[in-house]
């Protein structure tokens, strides 16, 4: 029987992003989803001038309501995008109610990116993010996401001593895994992502892009999880999904779509699938 993931994200209807990313990547690496849509959007939030977002919070309470009762169990619990502050109870919830089946735990702290919060994101949600991330076993922040979770301002570049610090101090919040994302040194060409596991940190380096695409890190966090319930190692995960990023980005690039598209996922999966 497969593992499977309770994956508690939000539904755009249109380009790729959060759960029409999360649920294919997951089930082709031969793991069960089980979504928890935060919300419901007209289509993901980067690059569209209009868009419709429906917070879920009362239907969440509710489909958890039939869960209990039905005593659904599961393997690993993903939390990403939360449409409010109040989402935050709701995943310790989740967390709480699957403590006997001691699940993996992995929080995707999605907060912001470029330098700066997304637009739907407030100081609320932020600091009760703090809180969150202590319950995780894994977070994968990209590097405006660390910032923001330890109250810097974020910045474009990174030295080797501040990413320690960013991973040390990480830690120090309560996970007991943590890697980032998207570390850009000044001078460099590759992209950096970092990870640390009982005091040892980890490099991974990729060849920088030109081009960045919404959904990339729903990508690399959906992978993580299905890796490590294989049984990869973390670290070995966290290199295996940096390289998958990578090899994503350039065929949605050649594809031809563009950025607001989000990251093609269609491409990848015969890669994925390898290890299923």
């Amino acid at each position: 029987m497969n593992k499977n993931c309770i994956a508690i994200h939000d539904l755009c209807c249109y380009a790729k992003s959060s759960l029409t990313v999360v649920i294919p990547i997951l089930e082709s690496i031969g793991v069960e989803v089980l979504p928890l849509p935060t919300a419901l959007l007209s289509s993901q939030t980067d690059g569209f001038n209009d868009i419709y977002i429906k917070s879920l919070t009362n239907e969440l309470e509710n489909i958890l309501n039939v869960w209990e009762k039905e005593k659904i169990k599961c393997d690993s619990i993903y939390s990403g995008f939360l449409a409010s502050a109040e989402q935050v109870k709701i995943v310790e919830r989740v967390i709480n109610s699957h403590k006997k089946e001691n699940p993996l735990i992995v929080i995707d702290p999605v907060l912001g990116d470029n330098l700066h919060p997304y637009s739907p994101i407030d100081e609320k949600l932020i600091n009760e993010m703090k809180y969150l991330i202590s319950l995780a076993d894994v977070i994968c922040p990209n590097a405006t996401e660390a910032a923001l979770l330890l109250s810097e301002k974020p910045k474009k570049y990174y030295n080797e001593e501040e990413i320690e610090s960013l991973l040390k101090r990480l830690v120090l919040m309560g996970s007991k895994k943590v890697v980032i994302t998207s570390l850009l040194e000044e001078n460099s060409d590759t992209v950096a992502t970092v990870c640390i596991s009982n005091g040892k940190i980890h490099y991974h380096y990729n060849k920088k892009i030109d081009i960045s695409y919404p959904g990339t890190g729903d990508l690399f966090a959906s992978a993580l999880i299905g890796l490590m319930l294989k049984g990869y190692s973390f670290e070995k995960s966290c290199d295996i999904c940096s390289t998958l990023c990578s090899k994503a980005l350039v065929n949605t690039k050649e594809q031809g779509y563009k950025r607001r598209h989000g990251i093609s996922t269609s491409s990848i999966i015969p890669y994925i699938e390898t290890f299923n």
